[in-house]
């Protein structure tokens, strides 16, 4: 029988925590101690929850406490675009029927009101086990929300490019327009996000000081590119190695006068063959649905660059019924 521990309980390292998400069958970014603490101790109350059996680690799962509107709040988790439970080996649906217990057992025991947790989509599971989400599902745990996210194959012999896409990048090239490393073009990088998204009434996640420190964080795994005509920024992409196999487009922007140039053209199939080379599995180019509502251009756009879709979950177990 599995049991449920705080890391503060097992007196559980950071690091130790760390390691185990880096060897996981399903860890990511969004699952380190490292990556969640770049928020700071104050912004979140963080708990960390270890399932065991014989003194053995099964998972571990990330959530934090909030209040929303009235209602206690266990989430999985907050301050990453997803959570979930991260495991070593394939979890037996015992397993996985007792860890959905015994969260909820730990929610009512603690006084929640409700569970959300965000699951990563399929592509991050090396070995696909859908025990976890069966039991998820019996145990009460609702969709909230079902993203869509447009993700490309990279170990495909032959990615499925539309014949516009070629035509589009020779159109940028001929224009001038090329591809650097943007390490070095965070400020430009930012300025222009900051410009693209306040025209849609939103604004980037982070703040150019956190995307800074997320940087300094992961040299290696955060990257910046660059596109440029003659002297010009003309745009650029921030793309995360969420693990080690799948890069994650995090941010695009652009100048708007470049778009007939065919940046975005480029940027994209940059991204396609710059990982690819690198003998990546797979890209995510980030969901096409906010709120379960199609950007049908966004999403065609992405689909001309070998992407389909798959989902990005979200479920809630109310505790007062």
């Amino acid at each position: 029988m599995l049991v449920i521990k705080t890391k503060e309980q097992e007196q559980f390292t950071d690091q130790a925590w760390d390691n185990y998400v880096a060897h996981a069958l399903n860890g990511t970014i969004f699952h380190q101690k490292k990556f969640l603490g770049y928020h700071g101790e104050s912004k979140f109350d963080n708990i960390s929850l270890l399932f065991k059996k014989r003194d053995k680690i099964v998972a571990l799962a990330t959530f934090a406490s909030y209040d929303d509107k009235g209602k206690t709040i266990l989430h999985s988790h907050p301050g990453a675009s997803w959570g979930g439970f991260v495991f070593s080996k394939p979890l037996s649906y015992q397993s996985a029927e007792e860890i959905c217990i015994l969260t909820i057992e730990y929610a009512k025991k603690n006084s929640y009101d409700e569970i959300r947790m965000t699951i990563p989509p399929a592509i991050y599971q090396d070995c696909y086990n859908d025990n976890l989400a069966f039991t998820l599902n019996t145990n009460g745990f609702q969709h909230s929300k079902r993203e869509l996210t447009s993700v490309v194959d990279l170990r495909c012999n032959r990615i499925s490019l539309d014949r516009s896409v070629r035509k589009n990048v020779n159109t940028a090239i001929s224009n001038g327009l090329r591809i650097t490393n943007g390490d070095d073009d965070l400020d430009l990088f930012h300025s222009l996000l900051h410009e693209n998204l306040s025209e849609k009434g939103t604004e980037p996640t982070h703040s150019l000081t956190e995307l800074t420190l997320l940087k300094k964080l992961y040299p290696q795994q955060i990257e910046f590119r660059s596109a440029y005509t003659d002297d010009e920024y003309a745009g650029g992409m921030c793309n995360w190695k969420v693990k080690k196999d799948t890069w994650l487009v995090f941010y695009c922007c652009y100048k708007k006068k470049y778009v007939p140039m065919r940046v975005l053209n480029l940027l994209f199939y940059d991204t396609l063959t710059r990982y690819r080379n690198k003998e990546a599995a797979f890209i995510d180019f980030g969901t096409s649905s906010i709120n379960m509502k199609v950007n049908e251009g966004l999403m065609k756009f992405k689909e001309n660059h070998g992407a389909y879709s798959v989902f990005r979950d979200t479920l809630i177990k109310n505790l007062n019924t």
